[in-house]
């Protein structure tokens, strides 16, 4: 079976796709639940597009849940592609990003506080019948934080489609580098920031092959490659002279393939094919002569290479039967995925005292390790979502693992259930009516069904590359050798089985003008706990980890009017997890939220987004803050952290853009934006502290 996904895909993926979705449902990958009964929080590719950044999460988390929205903490699927990565593709590809408040979605989110964010890809824009659609973007900005070097970012994109009488085809090119300025020290010879140059290719194909059936395919290639280099010399110091250098190489080739079709009046299948290739090679380097009573020198080597081939296959068969005003609409969801990933790397010390220009005393440290493991996981859903009118939805089903396997043999739970429902109260009575008031309550049991990591590397401090020290200290080296893979040894036997439940509100007035939102998720847990390390093999377990998590949202049109509106969004949000007091170390900075022992103070996190439209004129201003925030800080000489509270706010987001009066069917827009350009508190804890100033334009022919 896996010869044949992958020969499918292969001939497939010469030609290319932009999704036709169904705006009324939200497609996670697994399930598809009902959009209108499912509390979630819709942004528009478009309402992102001027803010330079490399990681949709800096864009999202003002809208979402503040400092808490990390990269780490999210899995994207994109267009029902569950192993897609969302930074293989540009803003200017992205129609609407869509974060799911609903437990159903997460039966596979078991790792950490991992939440759904689906993400739907722009449709062909209909220039009239084969004629092209050309759309053009460029932005620059300096870049720099306190005491640094100004540096540079540029984001360049081009993209084509066009729309035929049955097909539509499009390709799109993207450019991006960005940078960490690192700050200017004493005795430096030289500090050059850490630099990501990612290209980005992507090509779609749609075949409306009759009215009842479409094939869609989308191709892409991303390369990327992140370096730094720093040089330390602090005359008379202890540290004579320090080299670092580092580099990192991320390759990813994506497709996949999709045929939705309705065969019988209600009867509808939906296939997807996908395949991917991600290979990340890295090496690193250091050399530090330190003196002291005597001459010493320490080197430090590293380099790895590690690979993933993936192919996943999925097929949704539905049937729709109506009886009155209720519709019942079961449905038989089943996957396949083949793993194979390989895995090695290198490490080599040297140190010891100056002798005679050798090596006196020194030692030489060589270690190597390399896994190849390939794997398979058959996964089957049956559903049940039954409608009534627009006033109730219920949907349940259950996640059975056949194979029943992880990817390093462990043994998972074989079934798992989930269940949800949502009624509008003010539409008890049969009236029908502008506002609403809608509850929302779903549980699910979930499990980590394999453990790996194919996303593009990042320079934002929560998923910094495996070769950067973070905080720009030359010394802090050798942390976990690759992000990309997490190989584990003596893992127990089994994985228990995890569950989340969500309860919320959501209540619209004024024609919807106005809307407030509440939502409770509570959840445990896969974060695994070491125990210790015997003969170089790590011992872990699972330990008890729980969450609760508050959230509350404002959205409010305060001008609606044809050629004037403003739109703006106030949120905030309340994580407390609490941690096993087994684990040798009191706090697990991989864990989002408010967690140090003994600590019962919440915090506070969240944003404010604007979005201002007068004539020509477009305005928009977002801020991110952080009240009370737990900053935990390590401490090098012990497991043991130390902790404060701060507060902090800054200007996540602010443009001010023109329009330019153009013939028809032309469209320029030049903005100047900026990021993080004003801040208060302690903000080098909850974000990056770079501040971009930076011009652009749009362009569509």
């Amino acid at each position: 079976m896996r010869k044949t996904a992958l020969a499918v895909c292969c001939l497939l993926t010469c030609i290319s796709v932009f999704a036709q979705n169904d705006s009324s449902r939200l497609d996670a990958g697994s399930l598809v639940l009902k959009r209108n009964f499912t509390q979630h929080i819709a942004i528009k590719g478009e309402d992102l597009e001027k803010m330079p950044f490399s990681n949709l999460s800096d864009a999202i988390n003002v809208w979402i849940s503040g400092a808490y929205t990390v990269s780490r903490n999210l899995i994207y699927v994109v267009d029902g592609n569950i192993i897609s990565d969302v930074c293989a593709y540009s803003i200017h590809d992205i129609e609407e990003v869509v974060f799911v408040q609903n437990a159903n979605a997460l039966t596979g989110t078991a790792a950490n506080q991992q939440e759904m964010v689906l993400i739907t890809t722009r449709n062909a824009r209909n220039k009239g019948i084969g004629r092209p659609a050309l759309r053009a973007s460029s932005q620059t900005s300096l870049v720099n934080s306190p005491g640094s070097m100004l540096e540079s970012y540029y984001h360049n994109y081009a993209g084509l489609d066009a729309t035929f009488k049955k097909i539509s085809v499009g390709v799109s090119g993207d450019y991006l580098q960005d940078v960490t300025p690192m700050p200017k020290r004493a005795n430096y010879d030289a500090v050059l920031p850490y630099t990501m140059d990612r290209w980005r290719l992507n090509g779609n194909f749609t075949w409306r092959a009759d009215t009842k059936n479409t094939v869609e395919v989308r191709v892409g290639y991303a390369d990327q490659k992140l370096d730094s280099a720093q040089n330390y010399t602090p005359p008379g110091y202890r540290i004579l002279n320090y080299n670092e250098r580092s580099h990192e190489s991320d390759k990813q080739f994506t497709s996949w393939a999709r045929w939705r079709g309705e065969w019988l009046p209600g009867l509808r299948n939906d296939l997807q094919v996908g395949y991917i290739h991600f290979r990340q090679q890295g090496n690193y380097y250091n050399l530090g002569h330190f003196t002291d009573s005597s001459t010493y020198y320490d080197i430090r080597l590293a380099a790895g290479d590690y690979h993933i081939h993936h192919i996943y296959v999925r097929d949704r068969l539905s049937y729709t039967l109506h009886a009155g005003d209720w519709s019942f609409e079961p449905a038989f969801n089943a996957s396949y995925q083949y793993l194979n990933q390989a895995y090695g790397q290198a490490f080599g010390a040297q140190s010891g005292n100056l002798s005679g220009g050798g090596f006196g005393g020194g030692s030489i440290i060589n270690s190597t390790a390399a896994e190849g493991r390939g794997y398979k996981l058959y996964v089957l859903t049956p559903t049940l979502d039954i409608t009534y009118k627009e006033l109730l939805n219920i949907q349940g089903g259950v996640v059975e693992n056949v194979s029943h396997k992880s990817s390093t043999g462990t043994s998972l739970p074989r079934a798992s259930a989930f269940a949800s429902i949502a009624i509008d109260i003010l539409r008890i009575d049969g009236v029908s009516r502008t506002n609403s008031l809608k509850l929302f309550g779903s549980y699910a049991q979930r499990s980590a069904y394999y453990v790996t990591d194919f996303s593009l590397n990042d320079i934002d401090n929560a998923n910094a590359p495996f070769k950067f020290p973070i905080d720009g200290n030359p010394q802090a080296v050798m942390g976990t050798i690759f992000t990309g893979g997490i190989i584990m040894s003596n893992l127990p036997v089994s994985i228990p089985k995890y569950w989340v439940w969500e309860a919320g509100a959501s209540w619209s007035v004024l024609k919807n003008r106005l809307q407030i939102d509440y939502n409770f998720e509570r959840r445990n847990l896969t974060t695994t706990g070491f125990v210790n390390s015997v003969g170089g093999i790590n011992t872990y377990y699972f330990p008890d980890f729980k969450s609760a998590q508050h959230r509350v949202g404002v959205n409010v049109r305060i001008i609606d009017k044809d050629d004037i509106s403003w739109q703006s969004g106030l949120n905030t949000t309340v994580l407390r997890t609490k941690i096993d007091p087994d684990l040798q170390s009191p706090s697990d900075n991989s864990i989002i939220g408010d967690h140090y022992p003994g600590n019962n103070k919440p915090s506070f996190t969240g944003g404010w987004t604007n979005r201002v439209h007068c004539h020509r004129v477009s305005v928009g201003m977002d801020v991110l803050y952080h009240f009370s925030g737990e900053n935990i800080v390590a401490n090098s000489f012990s497991q043991m952290t130390t902790y404060s509270r701060d507060n902090a706010w800054l200007a996540q987001n602010i443009y001010i853009g023109y329009k330019i009066a153009l013939p028809e069917k032309m469209g320029l827009e030049v903005y100047v934006d900026s990021r993080g350009l004003v801040r208060g508190g302690n903000t080098p804890y909850m974000t990056t502290p770079s501040r971009y100033y930076g011009i652009g334009g749009k362009f569509s022919l």
